[in-house]
């Protein structure tokens, strides 16, 4: 976990042009080891782990959403490459087969475009799913650090026009790192 976390959601920061993000305190760059002594949150950082757990369930609902187009481009993938394959190797009706080379190169190239798309979604989907999952867990261990004991229930509403609204509900123990 990088120190920015602790700092970014710190209601002592200061941003200095030249240095960028400082304590307020010393006026210097963090220089802790694993826990602040001086850290001071406010409401910042319930936004924060609100922020992040609802990133966390959309990249989540994202990869059940997309198991079963996943699945179906798959296999019409699979069969345009076999039929273009079959094709390609031609049918004997003599002359004809000049078409169907035509034809099969056609659906092998379809079939291994709409593959290769269908392959890049998935990775992508994955990929921005362990981003929010990696940092949903990063917040998780600064809650630990900070003996901070939290409760948070977060539900997703359907999707509407592309937006995606939620209802939450966070129960925190606030402590000395709290401000009141």
């Amino acid at each position: 976990m990088e120190k920015f976390i602790h700092c970014d959601i710190c209601s002592r920061k200061k941003m200095d042009i030249k240095k960028g993000l400082i304590c307020g305190l010393t006026n210097e760059k963090p220089n802790f080891h694993y826990k602040c002594p001086s850290a001071l949150f406010d409401n910042s950082w319930e936004l924060e782990l609100i922020k992040r757990t609802y990133d966390y369930k959309i990249r989540e609902r994202d990869l059940v959403k997309f198991k079963n187009p996943f699945i179906f481009n798959l296999i019409i993938s699979s069969i345009l490459m076999i039929v273009g394959i079959l094709l390609f190797n031609g049918v004997d009706f003599g002359l004809a087969i000049v078409y169907f080379i035509g034809t099969g190169a056609f659906l092998f190239t379809f079939g291994l475009l709409l593959l290769s798309r269908i392959l890049y979604l998935k990775s992508k989907i994955n990929t921005l799913f362990e981003i929010a999952s990696n940092k949903l867990k990063d917040f998780e261990e600064l809650a630990k650090i900070y003996a901070i004991n939290y409760k948070l229930e977060l539900e997703l509403e359907p999707e509407i026009h592309g937006e995606t609204r939620f209802n939450h509900h966070l129960k925190l123990e606030k402590n000395q790192f709290f401000n009141s």
